[in-house]
């Protein structure tokens, strides 16, 4: 197994509550020249969302991908439940996970989309946290920090004024079907 001591030791710490350090394009130019191809085609692999295929052959990634999907599969479950529909057309393989029932559950009631994605991407990263148990200098590691980066890019992506623009192009194409579904006189049908 290689050891990335140089490279994992030179990379700043990671906090959930603080602002990235870097992007990931940044990372990956860092990271480039001192991590083996084959390993930087893994690297490219570890995503926030998981494609179909969660088998990349590396246990940890393969454990992240699993978790992730089941993750995603549970709130599918609970955001369907009041309509009584289990959304089996958008449920993916994944093998199933302890606890995620009650990790979702918080997020679903949040008071806000923002706090719920907020509670989940906290499970993120203790989920990470927990995976990189006995990996330090290891391309494990690496993955993990790559996806703990991944998840402070993204938080990076939520500012008031993105989140006034997505908010008006939702509100507009609601009115525009509305006034579809209008009649000349006015009344909705």
């Amino acid at each position: 197994m290689r050891a990335y001591y140089y490279v994992l030791s030179s990379l700043p710490m990671l906090f959930f509550d603080r602002p990235a350090p870097m992007s990931k394009e940044e990372f990956l130019y860092i990271v480039q020249g001192q991590v083996e191809e084959n390993d930087i085609r893994l690297l490219e692999q570890a995503k926030l969302v998981p494609t179909e295929d969660v088998c990349t052959g590396n246990a940890v990634l393969d454990s992240w991908l699993n978790w992730e999907t089941e993750l995603r599969n549970e709130l599918i479950r609970q955001r369907n439940a009041p309509f009584q529909t289990e959304g089996q057309n958008h449920i993916r393989e994944a093998d199933t996970v302890a606890g995620h029932p009650d990790r979702v559950r918080p997020a679903i009631q949040a008071d806000t989309p923002l706090e719920g994605e907020r509670i989940l991407d906290q499970a993120r990263w203790q989920f990470l946290d927990d995976l990189s148990v006995g990996h330090y200098f290891d391309l494990e590691a690496l993955i993990i920090y790559y996806l703990q980066l991944k998840i402070l890019n993204r938080w990076q992506q939520f500012t008031p004024e993105k989140g006034e623009e997505k908010f008006q192009q939702i509100y507009d194409a609601i009115t525009s079907d509305m006034s579809v579904m209008s009649d000349e006189s006015g009344q909705v049908s």
